[in-house]
């Protein structure tokens, strides 16, 4: 029986284009470096997904609770201009705070919803949206200041910054309370969290700046999930491990698979 190459093999599943483009740091670096390297990849995407899931979660579920109390909601059970149902729900009220782009991505989750024959409710409705829109209600389109001749595109009656900034991020360190900085925080963690969530090469990134800032968002708002979520949290030590445990791996896979 011809003897098979176990490293190219995986090599053609994984795809040798993404391998060589994503994983391998220099043209020389064996095959089985780079297949090490993904591995790496793949440890820390995973050891990322508490932080960013619990930042997620808790962002969302603080915007809704707080703007739900002071805007205005849809008619539940009602048809919109669109020719989707209405969810009952700040997030698809006519007129509303939110702008084109917002807007946009809320008919996209509700024709979805629909095209999977589930009924339209504010908890799914605010389940499907991503990070990035939340992240997205911290534009400057959103906020109007006392010194600034700016107009927001949902006006000043409807600004939602600064004026629930503290409501929605009750725990934000008084230096950093400003909307630009939120904004700059939750765009950057939603950038890592797409690419996280979608395999893509984060061992290049400045990942322990940004896991301290996932981090310490999650504690703006629930300094007990924040908690929680230290305590569970294994990226310091993928970190700390490096890239060496990943390289014994393929080396005892190799080698148990040419005895």
């Amino acid at each position: 029986m011809p003897q098979v190459d176990h490293l190219k093999e995986i090599k053609r599943a994984l795809s040798p284009h993404r391998l060589n483009l994503a994983f391998r740091a220099t043209a020389a670096e064996p095959d089985a470096a780079t297949l090490a390297r993904c591995l790496y990849n793949l440890a820390l995407c995973e050891a990322l997904y508490p932080p960013l899931h619990h930042l997620e979660i808790a962002l969302r579920n603080s915007l809704d609770e707080v703007l739900r109390a002071h805007y205005p909601t849809s008619p539940p059970g009602g048809v919109g201009p669109d020719g989707l149902p209405y969810a009952g729900c700040w997030l698809d009220a006519a007129p509303g705070v939110l702008g084109p782009w917002e807007r946009a991505e809320v008919q996209r989750v509700k024709q979805k919803l629909r095209g999977a024959g589930k009924a339209v409710t504010p908890h799914r409705l605010i389940a499907g949206l991503s990070l990035g829109f939340w992240a997205n209600l911290f534009t400057r389109a959103y906020e109007i200041g006392p010194n600034s001749s700016y107009v927001p595109r949902t006006g000043s009656k409807t600004a939602l910054w600064p004026r629930h900034l503290r409501a929605v991020l009750p725990h934000l360190p008084r230096r950093f309370a400003t909307r630009d900085h939120a904004y700059r925080t939750f765009k950057t963690v939603a950038d890592l969290r797409n690419q996280a969530f979608h395999h893509r090469p984060i061992w290049r990134l400045h990942l322990n700046a940004l896991h301290v800032s996932a981090t310490a968002a999650i504690g703006w708002i629930s300094p007990d999930l924040k908690e929680l979520t230290i305590a569970m949290d294994r990226f310091p030590q993928v970190v700390k491990h490096g890239l060496e445990p990943y390289e014994k791996h393929v080396a005892q896979f190799l080698a148990e698979r040419t005895q």
